[in-house]
């Protein structure tokens, strides 16, 4: 390695490995939700919780959802993303608490709300 390849280097180092930790944050989300076996029907209202704020854009667990899914039907909305009042809360097929390491299912249509 020559002197001028360090220089390039160096001050490289922290965007490659800031890089590299959102594409390890984005593999733990979407094991997240794969962990939990879901296969939506088309059209689906899909409410996403997450439990802590483990990313920077507030869209980001959205864009996630749709890489998993890739369905351009279902309606995927994030608390504190989305405004949602209580009446669209409650016409949700599911909501899905989540955080980078688990999603855990809190509602599905075989549950029992109004």
């Amino acid at each position: 390695m020559c002197i001028s390849e360090l220089f390039y280097l160096a001050p490289n180092r922290v965007i490659i490995r800031a890089w590299l930790n959102v594409g390890l944050k984005t593999l733990h989300v979407i094991q997240a939700l794969r962990s939990l076996d879901l296969h939506p029907s088309p059209g689906s209202m899909i409410l996403l919780r997450p439990e802590s704020r483990f990313y920077q854009n507030k869209h980001y667990p959205l864009f996630v959802a749709s890489l998993v899914w890739n369905d351009h039907s279902l309606r995927i909305y994030v608390a504190g993303a989305n405004q949602v009042t209580e009446q669209q809360i409650a016409k949700m097929d599911y909501i899905i608490s989540l955080t980078e390491f688990q999603g855990k299912l809190v509602r599905t249509p075989e549950s029992d709300h109004p």
